[in-house]
């Protein structure tokens, strides 16, 4: 025979350690206003107030480089012959998965991805021959780069500066330098071959 105090015992521990569990959940909204609140740690509190202002008309807002985070500007030329079509959302599908779900903000008025990187390593990479010809770049320190809200969701609208082609995930989570340079690589050949096609 079981001996019931034994059961509700095992019953309550077993209870108190889903609600251990529980407690370590977090939701993707609060992952990025986690996100929001670390990108606007890099401005003094001026600048941060402007930048809420920004955000809540629905606008892009001036997100200070170089300290927290650097970004890669890759012109979209170099990665619609990735995809092989010229189509967002397809483009944004294969910026996820190629990135491993770093985030990249998208500003279709100059065409251009902005892979968010480590600002530590933004200054001790030099960006390939090619792709600095193609227009690749590292911003860093001194430059600013107009970013939408993390809250909003890619699919609820476009700023009028741009757009999370793949969101920001939670606070501090970036793109791995290496692997961006490295798709910028792969894109200028594909890019000079479309370039050449009648």
């Amino acid at each position: 025979m079981s001996d019931p105090q034994a059961e509700v015992e095992g019953i309550e521990d077993l209870v108190d350690e889903v609600d251990q569990e529980l407690t370590g959940i977090t939701t993707a909204g609060e992952r990025r206003l986690a996100a929001k609140h670390w990108l606007l740690a890099s401005l003094g509190e001026h600048d941060r107030d402007q930048a809420r202002m920004f955000w809540d008309a629905g606008d892009v807002a001036l997100i200070r480089l170089g300290v927290r985070m650097a970004a890669v500007r890759i012109p979209a030329h170099l990665i619609i012959p990735l995809v092989g079509t010229r189509d967002l959302r397809s483009r944004d599908d294969f910026l996820a998965q190629a990135l491993k779900g770093g985030p990249v903000v998208y500003d279709p008025g100059v065409q251009n991805y902005y892979a968010l990187v480590p600002a530590i390593l933004a200054g001790h990479t030099p960006v390939p021959a090619a792709c600095r010809k193609e227009g690749v770049e590292i911003l860093g320190r001194d430059a600013y780069l107009g970013v939408p809200d993390v809250t909003v969701d890619r699919l609820a609208g476009t700023a009028p500066g741009g757009y999370w082609a793949v969101p920001m995930d939670g606070p501090g989570e970036l793109c791995d330098l290496a692997a961006v340079l490295q798709l910028a690589e792969q894109g200028v050949p594909r890019a000079a071959v479309e370039e050449a096609t009648p």
